[in-house]
This record gives C-alpha cells, sequence and structure tokens, in this order.
C-alpha cells in the first residue's frame, strides 16, 4: 500500500485488524508502517515510510474517524471516554525499530485502571498507582500535548 503517498497528500488513514483473523496489535501495525520491514528484515518501498506521529494517529484519531466515533473516542479531551494505553517509551520519540516491543503497563478503560498482568518495572507500577488520583490532570496534559504535537504537524504543511 502507498501508505507514505496517503500522509503526504494529507488523506486520513488508519490502522486496523481484522479480527479474529488477525491479530489486533496496533504498536505492531504502527512499527510495520513506519519501517516498511518484512518477516525476513528486508525494506520494501521506503519511500512509503509513514512518521511515527501519522503512525500513532492511524490507530487512534483517525482510527476513531474511520469508525465515525470520533466524537466519542480516539483522544483524550473532555468529552469523550478516557480510555487509552500506558506504554514504557513514547512511540513518537523512540527508536522506530522498538514500537512494536514498547512494554504495555496498563490501560484506562471508562475511568478504571487495568494493570498488566505481569511484572513490570518499579517505575512503571508506581506510575498505575497514581492514576487514579491524577487522571483528570494526565488526561487534560495528553490532550494538551496531542493538540500541540497535531498544530506544529499542521503549520508545517
Amino acid at each position: 500500500v502507498r501508505i507514505g503517498d496517503v500522509e503526504k497528500a494529507g488523506i486520513s488513514f488508519s490502522f486496523h485488524s481484522d479480527m479474529p483473523m488477525a491479530p489486533g496489535q496496533p504498536l505492531l501495525l504502527m512499527w510495520a508502517a513506519v519501517n516498511r520491514v518484512t518477516n525476513v528484515g528486508n525494506v520494501r518501498a521506503p519511500e512509503q515510510r509513514v512518521s511515527r506521529l501519522g503512525a500513532l494517529k492511524a490507530v487512534t484519531l483517525d482510527a476513531a474517524y474511520s469508525l465515525q466515533l470520533e466524537k466519542e473516542v480516539g483522544s483524550i479531551v473532555p468529552g469523550k471516554l478516557a480510555n487509552f494505553t500506558i506504554l514504557a517509551d513514547n512511540p513518537v520519540t523512540t527508536d522506530p525499530m522498538k514500537i512494536k516491543n514498547n512494554a504495555v503497563w496498563g490501560t484506562i478503560h471508562k475511568g478504571r485502571v487495568l494493570p498488566v498482568k505481569r511484572e513490570a518495572p518499579a517505575r512503571a507500577s508506581a506510575l498505575v498507582e497514581a492514576i487514579p488520583a491524577a487522571a483528570t490532570e494526565l488526561s487534560q496534559a495528553i490532550a494538551a500535548s496531542i493538540a500541540e504535537l497535531l498544530s506544529h504537524r499542521r503549520d508545517q504543511q
């Protein structure tokens, strides 16, 4: 798919899986689009790579838009469901080859903290435990960060 051309043209695109036919792994989908590396390690059509921010939008904001649910989900703003995943590293700034292996520390779904059921680094456990008390502040900070990122991207176009 010439997804790099789609991104360069400013057209909304989303990444998703057809579960149960394919696993629901948004970080793997992001990794594949950002890196364009095949199962055997070859890079295919590197000019069609997408930006890390574009890939993140494709599994969040633009995925919600594709489903016509952008007024309910896809970003963390007042009035929407505050459902999000807490990752070990920022997929927009981490090494592109490490995106698919980014550890999931937990999720917030409908205001409930759902930690991952495995041994997590101490800093991850502390973060997950602190979320209920700081959920509003966290939501506002994330929304502001996403809005800032998107405004910078629009300014560059």
